[in-house]
């Protein structure tokens, strides 16, 4: 899942400066600074890998592991209330998996 590809499905929510709220359909969910950085960057583009590698860059003290694990948490909720598609290809988008698993 570290070349999983969020995406966005909903666009309509609103910055300040260090959150984000997205406004789903089970109503607002607040992203703090964390979740903030996968917010803007669950764009279809970026892999699950530059995601934690920015977190990392954010939070140098922080195991990338622990980082991937609360990375895909959140990708899972966000899933969940229909923010976003965990794995993006506009190509392929009917064949690509979904499913988040956690290990934990």
């Amino acid at each position: 899942m570290w070349n999983y590809r969020p995406c966005r499905l909903i666009n309509c929510f609103y910055t300040e400066k260090d959150s984000v709220t997205v406004l789903t359909f089970d109503g607002p969910a607040k992203l703090t600074e964390g979740g903030m950085i996968l917010w803007m960057n669950a764009d279809g583009k970026h892999t699950v890998t530059d995601i934690v590698d920015l977190l990392q860059a954010r939070y140098t003290a922080t195991n990338p592991l622990e980082l991937y694990k609360g990375v895909l948490r959140l990708i899972k909720r966000l899933q969940n209330k229909g923010a976003l598609i965990s794995n993006w290809d506009p190509i392929y988008k009917d064949e690509l998996p979904q499913e988040v698993l956690l290990n934990e």
